[in-house]
This record gives structure tokens, sequence and C-alpha cells, in this order.
């Protein structure tokens, strides 16, 4: 909890990511800010006490729509991909895993500051995977399933402009209490924090930015394991 608040207060100090592009804007009633993103993420996973394993890393993509009106905005977010897994070679078998990710955020916010925004939204991540198991002399085994999770979320968000230049710095922070479904079958709730933060140059109405996300989620249970996902981004962006 305590480096979740100094992180907190490191993005309050910085002063949303698309969010804040759209408040760079001139003063309009509505601006509507259209974009494609991209999330570049390493995938690992540490269960409690244990050596952690690396399920590589995927490439998401999507589109990004944020619309604002005064102080209050609304955000919808998409990003689907792949390319997530591994390849483990033992003495009898070879063992391959691919996992493919979805994910859905969707948020409405309002700027307590002309560069700070709090928010509340809801989240889904869908992983679907599948793993092989091939032997030498044996027919090669096929197993296949799907991971949902979804739940509310809660963050705040924060843009400053560098001097009178068209870069901006921006950090966003959100938590989240996920429920999830392996195949059909509940299972525990999920919850933990994510960050991103970056720079973006905005020569209106284009905007570009880059960026480093971290995602860390495990289950609400006692011993849980943690799955974190981490990488950079990069946005492209115009507003209406």
């Amino acid at each position: 909890m305590k480096k979740i608040l100094i992180i907190l207060v490191g993005v309050l100090l910085l002063g949303l990511s698309t969010h804040g592009l759209a408040q760079e804007t001139e003063e309009t009633a509505t601006s509507v800010t259209l974009g494609l993103k991209m999330w570049y993420a390493g995938w690992d996973y540490t269960p409690m006490g244990g050596q952690s394993t690396d399920y590589g890393s995927g490439l998401m993509y999507g589109p990004a729509l944020n619309i604002r009106r005064g102080n209050l905005f609304l955000g919808l977010t998409y990003l689907t991909g792949g390319g997530f897994g591994y390849e483990e070679s033992y003495s009898w078998y070879d063992d391959k895993y691919e996992a493919d990710r979805t994910d859905m955020d969707l948020s409405i916010g309002y700027n307590v500051h002309p560069n700070i925004g709090l928010f509340l939204g809801y989240k889904t991540i869908t992983i679907e995977w599948e793993e092989t198991y091939s032997y030498p002399s044996s027919p090669t085994d096929y197993y296949t399933g799907e991971v949902e999770l979804k739940g509310p979320a809660f963050g705040v968000t924060g843009h400053s402009r560098i001097g009178e230049s068209m870069w901006l710095l921006f950090g966003t922070l959100s938590y989240v209490s996920l429920e999830s479904d392996f195949d059909g079958v509940p299972g525990e709730d999920f919850i933990g924090p994510a960050i991103e933060f970056g720079v973006a140059y905005v020569p209106m109405p284009v905007s570009v930015t880059l960026g480093f996300k971290y995602q860390s989620y495990k289950e609400d249970v006692e011993d849980a394991g943690q799955d974190t996902f981490s990488g950079l981004t990069l946005g492209v962006n115009y507003t209406f």
C-alpha cells in the first residue's frame, strides 16, 4: 500500500493519457479524440515463494475513444492481440504454450483540476490459450481454455505540459477488482494496480504518445501467485 501511495503522489505531481490530450485543445463545449493504441507487453507469473514463469511477449492493438464535455470525460479502449507463450523441451516430450489476450476498458471521470482527473471504470480481460504436448512415439496432446476477468476500476489520471512546448508528461494510476471465470467455472477475484506514464507530442489536432504500462494482478486469497504484464505503449490520436 505504501508503494501505491508513493506512485499516486507521483502521478498527481506530474499533473491523463488520452484523456489529457483532449484537455489541451481549445476550450470548446465538447471534444472527441479518436486514436489507435498499441501495447507490446511481457507476461510473467510468480507463485508465492516460487520461481517465476516467463510467458513471453505479445503485441496488443486497437482503437481508443475519448469524449470530453467541460470537466466530464468518457473513455473507451479496446486492445486485442497475441504472441504470448513459451516452448520447453524435456527428455521425453516438448511443451508449447500459446495465448491471445483481449482487453476492454470503459471509464467515466471528472477533472478536479485542469491537469488532474478522477475516474471510475469497468474492465474486462479475456485470455484464450492452447497448450501442446508432443511425444516422440505417442500422439500429440492438445489442451485449450479461456480465462475471463471482469469488474470495476477506479483511479487518477493527470498530465502536465513541458514549458511552452508541444510536449506533455502524462500518467494514470488505477486499481481493479475482477471476478474470474475459468472455462465457465467461477474462480477467485483478482485484484491489483495498473500504472501508465510517458510523454506525448501534441501539435493538435494530431497527437502521438509513447509510454510504459504496468499491470500486476493476483488472486484475492492468501499465498496467491502474481501475474505481471509490462511494456511499451504507442498511440496516435486525432482530436475533433
